[in-house]
């Protein structure tokens, strides 16, 4: 796999990051008690949804992977099961820390 597209999948990754940390931010400070306006946007039917779970970098991961091509997927999958602690370094150094490598392992392992 290219190096451009790792970096374009980590800087997606903290983009995501940055903008759920944003909105838990909002949430947590719990803002005026003015309902919420419903904003729906149209579905995507050849991305699938990611699952949610408890951890929200594990969704930010899960939905930037989603959004990647098969053979991006396949190409970092074929990195991951070749050469975990390369993946890792060249993933962790462009998200600056932000996920912790037992998350990364497990996601890998679920998807590859």
């Amino acid at each position: 796999m290219d190096s451009k597209v790792l970096t374009a999948i980590i800087a997606g990754v903290l983009l995501l990051c940055g903008t759920a940390i944003g909105i838990t931010a909002l949430i947590v400070s719990g803002g005026d008690d003015a309902p919420a306006p419903s904003v729906t946007a149209p579905a995507e039917p050849s991305t699938p949804a990611p699952v949610e779970t408890s951890d929200p970098l594990l969704d930010i991961l899960e939905k930037t992977w989603n959004e990647q091509s098969s053979s991006d997927q396949e190409s970092l999958c074929w990195l991951f099961n070749v050469a975990p602690d390369k993946a890792w370094n060249s993933f962790n150094s462009g998200s600056e820390g932000l996920l912790p490598r037992e998350t990364f392992d497990d996601f890998f392992e679920e998807q590859c």
